[in-house]
Order: C-alpha cells, then sequence, then structure tokens
C-alpha cells in the first residue's frame, strides 16, 4: 500500500472478519485498513472530496462489508470487502449525531450521541426500534458514545455523561452496569472505548487519566491499567478499542499519541 500510513487522531477501530484491522482517524478524515492476510494497506474515505467529516465509528459485516459513522455528515456509509465505496447505508435524516456501531449477526447498533439513543438496524440500513431515551435511570442514557456486543448477544454502552458504562439486552431491557463519576480506579471521568472478552469480562477506557479499567462479569474492578505518557503502555486520551478474540489481542487507540497500542490478553479464559 502506501508508503504514508501514519495516524493523526486514531478514534475507533474493529477487526475486520477477512482478518484486519479498520481504524477510523478524525485527523485525517479516512479510515485505516490494515489487511493481514492480504498484507494490504487501504485508506477509505478518499472517494469524497476532502475526505470524510468526522469518521467515528466503524464496525464490520460478517459478509466483509465496512460501516463508517461520520457524525458531522449524520450517516452511516458502506464499504465492500475491498474499501470500495458503496454509498450511504442507512435512511436518510435517521440520525442526529451517529457515533459508535456495533455489529451482530442480523442487526447492527448504532450510538446517536445527542439523540441520547441506541438505534437497532437491520443488515440493510433499514430502522427496526429505538433504545433508550435521555435520563439516569437504567436502560436511560446521557450521550452514549462506544458500543460493543457480549458473547451473549448484549449490548455495551458508554453512557459518557452519566459516568458509566452500561449492559442492555437487544430489546433495551438493563442488564447491569459499571463505574460511576470519580478518579480513583473503576470510576470514570471521561469514558470512551469498551469491549467485552468471551468469559464476559468488560474492558473499558478511561481516557481523561490514560487508563483501561477491567471488570468481572459481576461487576467488581480487577484491573486498572495504564498512566498518562507517550511510553508503552501509557496513553495520551486514549479513545476506542477493541478485541481480537481469536488471537488473544487487545487494540487501543492512543488518540493523541498519534498510534495503536497492541497488547495481549493473558490467561485464556480465567481470570
Amino acid at each position: 500500500g502506501e508508503s504514508e500510513s501514519g495516524m493523526a487522531r486514531p478514534f475507533a477501530l474493529t477487526p475486520h472478519p477477512s482478518g484486519g484491522l479498520l481504524v477510523t482517524d478524525p485527523g485525517k478524515g479516512c479510515v485505516h485498513f490494515f489487511c493481514w492476510g492480504r498484507r494490504k494497506y487501504l485508506v477509505l474515505g478518499r472517494e469524497r472530496n476532502g475526505g470524510l467529516s468526522s469518521p467515528v465509528g466503524v464496525a464490520a459485516l460478517a459478509d466483509g462489508r465496512i460501516l463508517v459513522s461520520d457524525s458531522r455528515l449524520r450517516q452511516i456509509l458502506a464499504y465492500d470487502a475491498r474499501g470500495k465505496a458503496l454509498g450511504t447505508w442507512a435512511e436518510a435524516d435517521l440520525f442526529d449525531r451517529p457515533a459508535g456501531l456495533a455489529a451482530g449477526a442480523d442487526e447492527v447498533y448504532a450510538a446517536d450521541v445527542t439523540a441520547h439513543q441506541v438505534l437497532v438496524l437491520d443488515l440493510n440500513g433499514r430502522l427496526k426500534r429505538r433504545l433508550g431515551k435521555r435520563g439516569a435511570g437504567p436502560g436511560e442514557f446521557n450521550y452514549p458514545t462506544h458500543l460493543a456486543l457480549t458473547s451473549q448477544g448484549n449490548l455495551a454502552v458508554t453512557d459518557s455523561m452519566n459516568f458509566r458504562v452500561q449492559v442492555i439486552r437487544p430489546d433495551g431491557a438493563f442488564v447491569s452496569q459499571v463505574g460511576r463519576l470519580g478518579d480513583a480506579p473503576g470510576t470514570f471521568s471521561k469514558p470512551k472505548g469498551v469491549a467485552v472478552d468471551g468469559a464476559g469480562r468488560l474492558i473499558a477506557v478511561e481516557s481523561l487519566h490514560g487508563a483501561l479499567e477491567f471488570f468481572a462479569p459481576d461487576g467488581r474492578l480487577l484491573l486498572s491499567l495504564g498512566a498518562s505518557g507517550r511510553g508503552p503502555g501509557e496513553f495520551w486520551l486514549p479513545t476506542g478499542l477493541c478485541l481480537d478474540r481469536e488471537q488473544g489481542l487487545l487494540f487501543v487507540a492512543d488518540s493523541y499519541n498519534a498510534r495503536v497500542q497492541v497488547f495481549r490478553l493473558l490467561g485464556g479464559e480465567t481470570p
């Protein structure tokens, strides 16, 4: 691929089913696609004059299609497995400010930040239902931003201005939550990306303090990893993260260090 593959401000990331990593980059107005299997580096978004406006969410469908949410365009755009633009994916005027995406077997979830909801769409971008409303109660949201699916099919939602991560069922019913406002391990000042491993452990980014918070399925804090800085295992306003469960790798968008850090999870499915 191109010799210039540097990142400016990586934000959200997800593995691709064909083997690879997708990384949105609002700083460059594009999505970086690192294809391990094909040994290629591709750039998505250059079909638009000036690039994408604010790509902040990305998901990959089982058939290889790539979905990118652009918060300023208020659209979700689609690309094929080789990075070719397929046009607008979701219905027009559906979103107020789309952000995080998560793709299941037959549904796609999209966080609408300023509508304080999660939208559920079919695989062709048609709206099926809306989850939640603005509030601080169970199943309610205050600026939801990032999403991740659990192996049981539930949805983890970063409820940013409620300073927590909620887990809800696909119909919106409340399951559990972790976190509260604070600056100690296990609390949040600026929660961002979220992921859930195969054993149900939840991993969340605490952006302001440059940390990854690991929680047990019952909500207990297991580990707080990282610190503010530029060295290995240190972060400067990290944002998104994702798991490659097959390889046991955790990818973290270390946004203002302009890099993605990669960690290997040790210990298998037991703590």
